[in-house]
């Protein structure tokens, strides 16, 4: 009587010690708990990565010139670079410039930003603090 039931209780432990975890990346940034589908290394919920994880590999494999972003759909941008970045200037990283300072950063008593000019290289005025 004994015998069955340890028998199910192995085989269950066995079917789910090889179950591979998802390789995902969940929306806080931890590594998915659940399983993952069977033959792909990604549960059904991480399928989309799966797509942008091979598209990214090819982008590794072959550098033709092209973006090496990948669009929505998990296939590679088709664009071409843009100078020395490895992106089109739509997926390059931007990188604004910072906006120059022409008015006090303080806010008087009744609310309002202060009109004076800041004193050079802080945010505010001599007489809110800038020095």
């Amino acid at each position: 009587m004994t015998k069955p039931i340890i028998l199910a209780l192995a085989s269950c432990l066995c079917a789910t010690a090889f179950a591979a975890q998802c390789e995902g990346v969940t929306q806080s940034g931890e590594r998915c708990k659940r399983d993952a589908a069977e033959g792909s290394a990604f549960c059904i919920g991480h399928a989309d990565q799966a797509k942008q994880t091979a598209a990214a590999a090819d982008n590794k494999q072959k550098d033709d010139g092209a973006c090496w972003a990948v669009t929505a759909a998990g296939k590679r941008c088709k664009r071409k670079k843009d100078g020395e970045s490895d992106y089109c200037r739509q997926h390059a990283p931007s990188v604004k410039p910072a906006k120059p300072v022409s008015q006090c950063r303080a806010m008087t008593y009744e609310g309002k930003q202060c009109v004076r000019k800041p004193v050079e290289g802080s945010r505010y005025c001599a007489q809110h603090g800038g020095k």
